[in-house]
């Protein structure tokens, strides 16, 4: 599979794992593990509608984009909308990977802002990304390439996501920005 740049401005994400905590849930109706101890990520929401969206530099508008996107190969999930007429929401799993030895890929490292208001972008690293698992986002900026992996189930090859950079805009209270400019002991 050719290797694809997903851009993604204004969106919005779910599903997040930023932490990498082993998370379980019900799945027809068993208790399974849907995230691996370590394993960071989260679910982009694939809605040219709402957000500004690139696929290879190319703007995207078709409101079904995420099938698209899962007919390539993409691990898309689609849930239907939930009124009639209501359209699906396409999530993107991505994975966010930091390289055990930094020295040798830093082009592999990936460059996560945590973006308050009025102020300028904190780059966030493995030890405080996790910091996004707490706070409310209000929309993220995304740049999302690809790889290619085999399905051990069926051989069919799919595509896995990585998040190379993204800015991610919270939601932050009156009462916390008063103490924005004190300084630190």
């Amino acid at each position: 599979m050719k290797r694809h740049k997903l851009e993604i401005i204004g969106g919005q994400i779910d599903w997040k794992n930023f932490a990498g905590a082993e998370r379980t849930a019900n799945v027809n109706g068993r208790m399974q593990v849907v995230n691996a101890e370590g394993k960071r990520g989260f679910a982009a929401i694939i809605d040219p509608e709402n957000s500004e969206v690139y696929f290879d530099d190319e703007p995207i508008t078709d409101p079904d984009f995420g099938q698209t996107l899962a007919n390539m190969g993409y691990r898309v999930s689609v849930r239907p909308g939930r009124e009639e007429g209501d359209r699906p929401t396409y999530r993107l799993p991505v994975e966010v990977r930091y390289p055990d030895d930094k020295s040798d890929n830093p082009r592999y490292v990936p460059q996560m802002y945590l973006v308050k208001p009025g102020r300028k972008p904190i780059l966030l690293d493995e030890n405080s990304v996790h910091q996004l698992d707490e706070v409310d986002i209000l929309k993220a900026n995304l740049c999302i390439t690809n790889s290619t992996s085999i399905d051990r189930n069926t051989g069919e090859e799919r595509a896995k996501t990585w998040c190379n950079e993204a800015y991610f805009w919270i939601n932050q209270s009156r009462i916390s920005m008063e103490f924005e400019d004190l300084p630190e002991e």
